[in-house]
């Protein structure tokens, strides 16, 4: 049996939700995914100093930051991440300000469980390769 590894840092400012995507993500990729979880800005920036996620997935709705704001201080300490964006709110106005910033999907919470496993895979095409 095959499985990949890549990193995840998932930062929301609900801890159910985020409870429920760990899960989620867990449970429905092909991928083995390491997960750290931050919920606020500050400590999506204290947990990125000790570990380089390949993918960050953020809400814009942050305790801390506007996560419009947060967008380029999270370019600027990870330049080759992949970053996903999901919000409550799907505006034109927001999803351009994301692809302003190079961020690579914008998916809705909506649409988040439908979306998120065809989209970690398309961001994350050439794991690392493990054999069990």
């Amino acid at each position: 049996m095959k499985t990949t590894s890549s990193s995840i840092l998932l930062i929301d400012n609900n801890f159910s939700f985020t409870e429920v995507v760990v899960n989620f993500i867990a449970r429905n990729t092909s991928f083995q995914y390491e997960i750290m979880v931050a919920h606020s800005a500050s400590e999506a920036k204290a947990i990125i100093s000790e570990f380089q996620p390949a993918i960050v997935l953020t809400d814009f709705n942050l305790p801390d930051m506007s996560g419009i704001n947060f967008l380029p201080e999270l370019r600027k300490l990870l330049p080759q991440c992949q970053i996903i964006v999901s919000t409550l709110i799907d505006t034109k106005e927001y999803r351009q300000a994301a692809a302003n910033f190079g961020v690579q999907a914008f998916i809705p919470k909506s649409e988040l469980y439908d979306c998120l496993p065809m989209t970690l895979e398309r961001l994350n095409p050439t794991p690392s390769t493990v054999r069990l």
